[in-house]
């Protein structure tokens, strides 16, 4: 199942450079996974051509805090919503309201039965 490809990022999210000075580009599950951690990150109006893509964080919860349930929900829509996934389980939902982090897993099964743990701390 080809998944397209998707530029490299680091642990950080910037841009990375292979052996031969190009910019690093990832295939398969690892571009899917980063493809949903990026749109788990994205705000509603933020992609250009695609503005309804990812969660609306500023309607919903910015300046509040938000209801783990509904945060749970909106992940589960956007990242099945990333070409190649079949299904998707948010688990371990938490948020420290102190240092304003959230932190848990989504697990994902692609449609080549293949699967993916996206740890939201960014580790992968």
């Amino acid at each position: 199942m080809d998944y397209g490809h998707s530029l490299k990022l680091t642990s950080d999210w910037d841009l990375t450079l292979d052996a031969a000075g190009n910019i690093a580009t990832c295939t398969g599950p690892e571009a899917i996974a980063q493809d949903v951690a990026t749109t788990l990150r994205l705000f509603t109006n933020d992609a250009y051509y695609e503005p309804n893509t990812g969660i609306p964080h500023f309607a919903t919860h910015l300046g509040r805090v938000p209801l783990l349930t509904a945060m749970t929900q909106r992940f589960t829509m956007a990242a099945q919503a990333v070409p190649g996934v079949a299904t998707v389980t948010v688990k371990e939902l938490k948020l420290d309201t102190k240092t304003r982090t959230l932190t848990g897993q989504i697990d994902l099964t692609l449609k080549d039965g293949a699967t993916i743990t996206i740890d939201l701390n960014g580790e992968q």
